[in-house]
């Protein structure tokens, strides 16, 4: 774990990860418009995400300075392409003291409610996320027609 200091200068946004997070904020994907808006929708917990936030050269989709903790949304394009980014940048927040969790875009559109308790509940929510995550593979196994659903807050 790195003193405040040395933490501060090694996540400090490079000028392109500013601009580009300033460009995904004006597009942000539906998973995530949902998450912002249950995260804005309930101001009692005391946890601060901030949306697209440059980290060092990379953005993160929600972090958490406080927790030091990453919430990344993966949709379709996550499983390919982006596959090799992803696993560099979460070895360097991996590095830097930043943890990542990685949500799939489904997961927020069956189970927002769940899905915002699993951020509150970080960093010691990472095994409520496995769980949220293994009863979601369970309900699509056992009833495909789930993924219709969507739990509103």
């Amino acid at each position: 774990m790195h003193d405040a200091k040395t933490f501060r200068a090694l996540i400090r946004p490079t000028p392109e990860a500013k601009r580009r997070a300033k460009e995904l904020r004006a597009q942000l994907s539906e998973p995530e418009r949902m998450l912002v808006w249950a995260i804005r929708s309930d101001q009692r917990t005391g946890l601060r995400f901030r949306v697209q936030e440059p980290i060092g050269p990379y953005i993160a989709d929600f972090y958490c300075h406080r927790a030091r903790l990453v919430i990344e949304i993966d949709g379709k394009h996550h499983q390919n392409e982006q596959h090799e980014h992803d696993r560099l940048r979460d070895d360097w927040m991996q590095r830097v003291g930043i943890v990542t969790t990685r949500i799939p875009a489904q997961e927020v559109f069956s189970n927002l409610q769940g899905v915002y308790n699993t951020m509150l509940a970080q960093p010691d929510g990472l095994q409520v996320l496995r769980t949220s995550l293994l009863n979601t593979a369970m309900r699509l196994l056992y009833d495909p027609s789930s993924l219709l659903m969507v739990i509103r807050a």
